[in-house]
């Protein structure tokens, strides 16, 4: 078996799994019947001053 490597850079920054799991329940509260509206996760981003990509990935 051969080992591969990759040969392009990396297309994202690894967030910690204990940082998405506390990511996740800040996304469960401003879910309304389990559904998250876009333009809220954005804000909270905005708010907590992180991507709105990891929120995404939470």
């Amino acid at each position: 078996m051969s080992n591969k490597v990759p040969t392009r850079s990396p297309t994202h920054q690894e967030v910690e799994m204990s940082r998405l799991s506390s990511m996740g329940l800040e996304v469960e509260e401003i879910a309304k019947d389990d559904e998250v509206d876009l333009q809220a996760l954005i804000e909270l981003a905005e708010d907590r001053g992180r991507p709105p990509s990891h929120y995404l990935a939470s």
